[in-house]
């Protein structure tokens, strides 16, 4: 059971890493209007940050697993796929909260797709973050 918590909890976390990026990427008309800053630096300061979350999601997990936060199982590719509710959660709650009331703050069209091919790849990146932390701490033998 406490497994069991402690993956859910490094999904939530690799959860919350797209979802910054993707409000970065559709909020980029309401920042630019809120802090009066141009889009440009916005969305210069999106890139930088969604580095950063690649960064930090490596990162993390290497982290956790070393540091004795999960043991090296297989089951910790469960974790590619159980970030998508935790994911969907974050939105539901971001779009509830801070609703678009001006018109103008509509995304652009293509940062949808540029949000939906990320989240296709985001999976296969987790899994092969889990395979090199799988075969990285118990070492490939055969």
């Amino acid at each position: 059971m406490r497994y069991f918590l402690k993956l859910n909890a490094l999904s939530a976390i690799f959860a919350l890493l797209p979802f910054i990026i993707s409000e970065l990427l559709v909020n980029v008309y309401r920042i630019s209007r809120i802090t009066g800053v141009d889009i440009a630096i916005i969305n210069w300061v999106s890139v930088i940050v969604g580095l950063l979350c690649f960064y930090f999601s490596i990162v993390t997990f290497f982290l956790m697993i070393r540091k004795r936060f999960l043991p090296s199982k297989k089951a910790n590719f469960l974790s590619s796929i159980a970030w998508v509710p935790y994911y969907c959660l974050y939105i539901s709650i971001f779009a509830s909260q801070f609703p678009m009331d001006h018109p103008a703050d509509d995304a652009n069209p293509a940062s949808g797709l540029i949000i939906i091919v990320g989240l296709l790849f985001y999976p296969f990146i987790l899994a092969g973050i889990n395979a090199i932390a799988l075969f990285s701490q118990r070492g490939i033998t055969r």
